[in-house]
């Protein structure tokens, strides 16, 4: 599933006729990151006047957070950077890690040690990728971008769409379904995600209007 999402990310599927069936296997999947990259590639067509597409990508991430069980720690998530450190990013890398793995000399301990550590970390990483405190903290992060009028994972939203995106966000944010959750996930990040909206000057301007 890790490849299948860099794969997502990678591909251009504004073609593609069955987008929803993927969009159903990373809902199933877990896979945030490419859920997140779908709905504002594909469903977010800066030509079209929809101003419904933001907040249906924050309530997809909600309701994908919260049909996860796997509970991960906030410090776990945030040595995710560590697990990250020498993970392959292709098929033929990992492949070759398990190669190596496999046909490593018994008498060459180190590096026996080296290549299973890998793979540990690796699983690591993925639990965690794959956890609800995860998604949660991705969740936040991509309310943060959008405020700053970026997309996912590049480009910028044009100044019609960061419009209807903060609209939404305001929505979301004060939802009191949302704001008792993120409450108690983690207020400082909540706020600290929330404070954007009235210390920058352009969005504080735009929901002062």
């Amino acid at each position: 599933m890790e490849l299948l999402e860099k794969a997502i990310l990678n591909l251009n599927l504004t073609k593609y006729p069955y987008a929803e069936h993927v969009r159903h296997i990373c809902e199933e999947e877990y896979l945030s990151s490419a859920l997140i990259h779908l709905l504002t590639t594909l469903f977010d067509d800066e030509k079209s006047n929809d101003a419904a597409i933001c907040i249906s990508i924050l309530c997809s991430l909600f309701n994908l957070m919260m049909r996860n069980n796997i509970i991960k720690l906030r410090e776990d998530v945030i040595k995710l950077p560590y697990y990250m450190e020498s993970q392959g990013t292709s098929i033929f890398e990992t492949q070759n890690f398990n190669r190596q793995l496999s046909m490593a000399n018994q008498d060459d301990e180190e590096e026996v040690k080296k290549l299973e550590t890998y793979m540990e970390n690796r699983q690591i990483k993925l639990d965690i990728e794959h956890s609800r405190t995860y998604i949660g903290y991705k969740l936040l992060w991509v309310i943060a971008l959008f405020i700053e009028g970026k997309k996912f994972p590049s480009g910028s939203l044009s100044s019609f769409k960061w419009r209807c995106y903060i609209y939404d966000i305001v929505r979301f944010l004060t939802n009191d379904k949302f704001l008792s959750f993120f409450l108690d996930f983690d207020p400082f990040e909540f706020f600290h995600v929330l404070k954007k909206l009235f210390l920058e000057q352009e969005p504080y301007e735009y929901i002062r209007s």
